[in-house]
């Protein structure tokens, strides 16, 4: 019996070994055929083996094809991921057998990519596909085949086209939706952005909600649709988001909107709704508002808010939006960036209350009818380190405080109805510093842009670092003093004081300013010459307008070889004898205005040569 024991014992560990041997034969001999058709695929596929960083790597001296990059394989050796997106493919998917071979695949991504063809029938063959089928922005165009239906396993299909007015995009019409989607009930992703579905008509929600109850993400953006969007979208009680910008609805928000109440992200923006926009109390669980772009009107009040604890982006800009004073919506305890500009609120903004714990980064109020005062307690906000501050349009007063705002780099407070003098800490705001400092002389800031044109300041012109400002416009206001002579060459690029009532003289020490390319002093008062180095540095300068003023003098003959002006506006002045031959140095000149002046010359014809000379204008020159 031990014998014949051990002899059984043998017989099984024999298969077993024999058995084990033949599996790895099979699954060698399985990474090799996958290794072949990755080959094939390669050699098959035209692309910039340059750009490449996916395809070009692939080689056939390493033995596991399943270690290649973007290449993923169960445990037998199957290739079941495949991620091709982004790799300048421009042809050689037509009649890829290599690709349609692959008939493990799960997981296939050709988005990115420069096909200009329509989606290969082949790639319908591979019904093992599952998890994602992506072939967005990648050059695909014309009608989507009625064989995508047999992709029944599909839970993701991505078939965007980010740019559908610049080449003819994927449609669907003969098939329509419903013959593409009734067979694909585990799809719970569906991205069809640019995808033509103006045929659908009114039909296409009904069919979403009839075929695809199950669906958690729709994105139809540029999709062509019109008319009012369907109540049955209601249907769609799933879904976690849902995006339909960009497209031409019109008429109300329905209001059975309010039953897709697992919604998490909601954008609507850039159509054409009316009327109010609904109560919104349902959506518990909304992170993302977006209704931006559309003609909505009405009373905004608490009640459309209520409840909404996980709210983090609110856009409701560009819109008619009235009513009450939006301070309300700052104390919703997950915001976090807040959009209303280009609305019609009125009134001053209210103090809020718990100010603190507040996560506000960002908040937009500009062109509306708000006056008065900032509230404090935005700024109590410890959050809030502005980096952009637009509140153009708002019927301000007065400037808001704005000293501790270190990260600051934008601030367009034009348009406004702000008076008195620029405070002494608006050239602080940037570099951290929390004190009023009233000589702030040698002093850096991170501030980039500071547009204050059309207010009503006046006082003392500031002196540096405030001249430093990279793009600084104060025109239209009412400064009534001289230019500061101690201008240095840390004066930014486009400087604007136009339209105010600057006296004296253009000190030569703005000739120092190495940076400028844009200069307007147009519309005061300012007397004397035009310095010539002013001039003569014009190598950077592009605009220089000087536009009545009471300048005389002659026209400096300093105009410099690789004159960059573009832009040169001398006129109502009193400006004498004759244009300067230096001028044809100028060839890029487009504009040159130096009409009403007192100047006694001929035809400046050595301008012959600037072919992109636009404006031309010598009204009252005197024939020599």
């Amino acid at each position: 019996m031990g014998t014949l024991h051990f002899l059984w014992l043998f017989l099984i560990l024999l298969l077993q070994i024999l058995s084990g041997n033949e599996l790895f034969l099979v699954s060698s001999q399985r990474l090799e055929d996958q290794k072949s058709l990755l080959l094939q695929l390669q050699g098959s596929l035209q692309y910039n083996s340059s750009l490449s960083t996916k395809l070009a790597r692939w080689n056939q001296n390493t033995s596991d094809c399943c270690n290649w990059e973007v290449v993923t394989c169960d445990s037998s050796g199957h290739v079941i991921v495949l991620e091709l997106d982004n790799e300048t493919i421009s042809s050689g998917i037509e009649n890829s057998i290599a690709l349609f071979s692959l008939q493990y695949l799960e997981n296939l991504n050709l988005a990115y990519n420069m096909f200009n063809v329509g989606i290969p029938t082949g790639i319908y063959n591979l019904a093992n596909l599952k998890y994602l089928l992506n072939l967005s922005n990648a050059g695909f165009v014309g009608q989507i085949s009625m064989t995508l239906s047999r992709l029944r396993r599909l839970v993701t299909l991505a078939l965007s086209t980010l740019f559908p007015d610049v080449i003819h995009p994927l449609k669907l019409e003969n098939p329509n939706l419903r013959h593409v989607i009734e067979n694909l009930t585990e799809l719970r992703e569906l991205y069809l952005d640019g995808v033509d579905l103006s045929a659908q008509r009114r039909d296409w929600c009904q069919s979403l909600s009839s075929y695809l109850p199950n669906l958690k993400v729709l994105s139809l953006c540029y999709t062509n649709f019109s008319g009012s969007l369907p109540e049955s979208i209601s249907n769609l009680q799933n879904l976690s988001k849902l995006e339909l910008s960009n497209c031409s609805f019109s008429g109300p928000i329905p209001s059975t909107i309010a039953n897709l109440t697992e919604l998490v992200y909601l954008d609507i923006s850039f159509n054409s709704f009316t009327g109010s926009i609904p109560y919104l109390q349902q959506f518990k669980k909304l992170a993302y508002l977006d209704f931006s772009e559309n003609h909505l009107t009405g009373l905004l009040s608490p009640a459309h808010f209520k409840g909404l604890l996980e709210l983090a982006y609110i856009n409701l800009a560009v819109n008619y939006l009235t009513g009450i004073r939006p301070a309300y919506m700052f104390e919703l305890p997950s915001l976090e960036k807040l959009f209303l500009f280009n609305n019609q609120f009125a009134g001053q903004v209210k103090e809020f209350r718990n100010a603190s714990p507040s996560l506000l980064d960002t908040i937009d109020l500009s062109n509306n009818n708000l006056n008065g005062s900032i509230p404090e307690s935005i700024f109590g906000i410890e959050s809030l380190k502005l980096i952009e501050l637009g509140l153009a349009s708002c019927r301000l007063q007065k400037f808001p405080d704005l000293k501790s705002q270190s990260r600051m780099t934008v601030l367009d407070l034009s348009d406004n109805q702000i008076h008195g003098p620029i405070p002494s800490w608006i050239w602080k705001i940037g570099d951290g510093a929390m004190e009023y400092l009233e000589q702030p002389y040698n002093v850096s800031s991170t501030l980039v842009i500071l547009d204050l044109h059309s207010n009503k300041l006046k006082g003392e012109l500031p002196i540096q670092p405030f001249w430093s400002i990279p793009y600084l416009d104060c025109s239209r206001n009412n400064f009534n003093n001289s230019i500061p002579l101690n201008i240095n060459n840390s004066l930014g690029a486009f400087f604007s004081f136009a339209n105010n009532r600057l006296t004296g003289r253009i000190p030569e020490s703005i000739c120092n300013a190495s940076y400028l390319q844009v200069l307007d002093f147009s519309n005061n008062a300012l007397s004397g010459k035009i310095p010539p180095c002013l001039l003569e540095y014009s190598k950077n300068l592009g605009v220089l307008n000087l536009e009545n003023n009471s300048l005389y003098g002659i026209i400096p003959h300093s105009f410099p070889i690789g004159c960059s002006l573009q832009t040169l506006d001398l006129s109502e002045n009193k400006l004498q004898r004759r244009m300067p031959k230096s001028l044809v140095n100028c060839e890029l000149l487009e504009v040159l205005n130096v009409g009403n002046n007192r100047l006694v010359d001929s035809f400046p014809f050595m301008l012959k040569n600037s072919s992109g000379l636009r404006v031309l204008v010598f009204v009252g020159l005197v024939e020599a």
